[in-house]
Order: structure tokens, then sequence, then C-alpha cells
């Protein structure tokens, strides 16, 4: 498939508009996360489980995805989904960076604080009858293999981190990571 089509062109092309319709979505989608989703954030979580769940030509071994949205059209809460969805798919680990202190700050009240209103998850969360906590981490050195361990920092936080790995000659092991960025790119990358 030639690569300069957009992957949502690929995945119709690929397996057709009326099986991405079809594509059921995990319960968790609705019941896990604290708000309804619109029906773009439904469509785009179907396009997401279907690109990662299935293979087809073309498809990157390490993808990097970019969910392009518009402001306030809720893509912090597209990737509270996409972490559920990916921590049911082995996924423990997310590094979250962003571009300031303050967007750190908002983002912790989005992700980790259950009496703020702008809280993205449903009071209890349970992917395929478990209960799944988010816990906040520093780094992945002894993180909690039955959680969503969250990182949160900034663009140069992530690279003293990388400085210190890179000196230290530590290297996280085990679980799958996933790094998540926003505002500064409005990226995913897997």
């Amino acid at each position: 498939m030639p690569a300069d089509k957009k992957l949502q062109e690929r995945l119709v092309e690929e397996f057709g508009k009326r099986y991405l319709d079809r594509v059921e979505l995990p319960q968790y989608f609705y019941t896990s996360l604290s708000r309804t989703l619109r029906p773009y954030q439904d469509e785009c979580f179907r396009y997401f489980t279907t690109f990662i769940s299935e293979p087809f030509e073309g498809k990157p071994m390490r993808p990097h995805l970019l969910f392009h949205m518009a402001t306030g059209s809720g893509k912090t809460l597209v990737m509270a989904g996409a972490m559920l969805y990916l921590y049911e798919q082995g996924y423990r680990n997310f590094l979250f960076f962003v571009d300031s202190t303050n967007i750190v700050e908002k983002t912790r009240d989005n992700f980790l604080n259950p009496a703020s209103d702008k809280y993205l998850f449903a009071k209890k969360i349970e992917i395929n009858g478990k209960q799944v906590e988010i816990n906040e981490v520093e780094n992945f050195q002894g993180a909690n293999p039955d959680c969503i361990n969250f990182c949160l920092t900034t663009i140069q936080g992530l690279h003293t981190i990388s400085m210190w790995a890179k000196r230290t000659r530590k290297r996280p092991t085990g679980n799958r990571r996933l790094c998540v960025s926003s505002k500064a790119t409005r990226r995913i990358c897997c």
C-alpha cells in the first residue's frame, strides 16, 4: 500500500467501511471512562482497535500513531481509552510527556485525580472482569505489573531520565512500554 495514504484510508481500503462500522468495542470503553463517547470518538476507537489487533499489508512493526483532532474534541479521553485497550493487550507502563510543567499538573488531574471534574475514568476501572488501578510512578523500576503505571514528565524531564538511564546503564525490562505525548506533538506512540 502506498505510504502517502492516511492510515484511516488504508484501513478502509484493507477492511472496508462496513467491517469497521461493525467492529464491537470492549465494554470498558463505555463503563470505565467517565464520559459518554461522542460518535467520532467511538469511530476513532474502532479504527484504533482494528489497527492494533488485525494484521494487514504494510502495517509497521513499531507504529507511531497520531490522533489528529481539533482542540476540545476529546483527544485526552481518546488517550485514556487507548490506554485501557493497550492494557488489555499487555502494556502496563505508560510514559506521558508534555511540553510544560503547567500541562503536567492538568494531565495529572485528568488521569490521576478522581476528585477532579476533569478526571477521565469511571470510579471503577474494570477490564475483563478485573478491577484495574492507575498507579503514578517516577520510573518503571518496580512498577506494579497489575496496574496501569503512569509516569508523567515534561520533555525536559524525559531527557533527564534518558540521560540517567544511559549513565547508569539501567534499562526498563519486562513489560512493554508506551510513550504518550500531548500538547507538544499530540501523538501516541506504541
